[in-house]
């Protein structure tokens, strides 16, 4: 297909919209602004993205997290991501468990706390679930265990992990 925008203008117009340009070769389809890293306004710089495009994966060199890929991720323990969290997500969207998010947080971050975030696997946060629902001491009682809704909110900060975890 070449060189194209997902768009309804046609001829000079497409040519001139803000949309963005798109690069399809050999079955390959991807937006040339996010795999080249850098802003693509003319179709002239379409066109060179689409070569560079076009050479990588004759070359074999095609990676679709783009031209130039990251290098290294720095490592990044479950306590960082929980903070990161914090401050992006609760705090920042102002959300209505911002005011508690720090006990929320506290089993996961005594269970995973310097554990690298990759290294926490799905049957980590299952082993994780499955201690929350054993019998405890609570409030000097024994034999108390946790209601449903009290497991399943720490399950979904548990999956939430898991996920994007799973992403990287």
């Amino acid at each position: 297909m070449g060189l194209y925008k997902l768009c309804e203008h046609r001829g000079r117009a497409r040519d001139r919209c803000e949309h963005t340009w798109w690069g399809s070769f050999r079955g390959v389809r991807v937006s040339l602004e996010k795999w080249t890293n850098r802003e693509i306004d003319t179709k002239a710089l379409a066109d060179a993205a689409l070569d560079d495009l076009k050479r990588a994966i004759r070359n074999g060199t095609f990676d679709e997290r783009g031209l130039e890929p990251p290098g290294d991720v720095t490592t990044l323990t479950f306590r960082e991501f929980a903070e990161i969290y914090k401050q992006r997500h609760v705090q920042a969207k102002q959300l209505a468990n911002a005011a508690t998010i720090d006990y929320r947080l506290k089993p996961l971050i005594d269970r995973f706390g310097d554990r690298a975030l990759q290294d926490v696997k799905t049957a980590d946060i299952e082993d994780f679930i499955g201690d929350l629902k054993l019998p405890r001491v609570v409030n000097r009682q024994p034999n108390r265990t946790l209601s449903p809704a009290s497991i399943n909110r720490n399950d979904r900060a548990a999956a939430a992990h898991d996920e994007l975890g799973s992403r990287s």
